[in-house]
């Protein structure tokens, strides 16, 4: 998979890795020290999400330790402050 990655055109370099799943819709979640990255096959596309202390629906931390891809869509995320649920709303993202 990394191998993929990093053989895409416009690809960006990764920081070190935590967890890496795959939701169900064939797209390849990436959580690292400096947050997440979700990358989506099809397209070789990146989308990157981070912590912003002045945005309450930013993640809770950069550092994802753990994701969960859970049969009904939704993605969880853990990192060492808690817990972070993904919103997909009008085609936003935003955490809880």
């Amino acid at each position: 998979l990394l191998s993929q990655i990093k053989q895409e055109k416009n690809t960006w370099r990764l920081p070190p890795i935590h967890t890496i799943r795959e939701d169900q819709k064939g797209n390849i979640w990436v959580g690292t020290t400096e947050g997440l990255f979700l990358y989506y096959p099809k397209s070789g596309e990146f989308s990157r999400f981070y912590s912003n202390p002045n945005d309450p629906k930013s993640l809770i931390d950069n550092s994802i330790l753990d994701i969960h891809c859970s049969p009904d869509g939704q993605v969880w995320l853990s990192s060492p402050k808690g817990f972070s649920k993904l919103i997909w709303e009008n085609g936003k993202v935003s955490f809880e």
